[in-house]
């Protein structure tokens, strides 16, 4: 496999994660967080944590993809929004995750 189909590939990662991260949030306004204990039930819920969670670990790869195309011209500056925006995402579901889990205890 070619250095550019790892680059393409990494390209439609960012795209689908983009697109999943968009549902995600969409879904999130279907659920009652005024009433969590039964919001965590419901199908929308599932499908807002499932969503977030695919989309940051596509968002990473697209990352990861997009600053190894440019890397040698991005230099240090490059560099320290790259690891921003990793660290970044990769919070977002890690938060992701606690929250699921934290859901999954919840319900017993």
């Amino acid at each position: 496999m070619s250095s550019s189909d790892l680059i393409r590939g990494s390209g439609l990662a960012a795209l689908v994660g983009g697109v999943l991260f968009v549902v995600s949030s969409l879904f999130s306004l279907a659920v009652n967080f005024d009433h969590f204990s039964e919001a965590v039930t419901t199908g929308p819920f599932a499908i807002h944590i499932v969503s977030l969670l695919l989309s940051s670990m596509l968002l990473l790869r697209g990352l990861v993809g997009l600053y190894a195309a440019r890397s040698e011209a991005a230099g240090v500056l490059g560099l320290v929004g790259f690891l921003i925006a990793f660290v970044g995402t990769a919070l977002l579901g890690a938060s992701a995750g606690a929250k699921r889990s934290f859901c999954q205890a919840w319900r017993g």
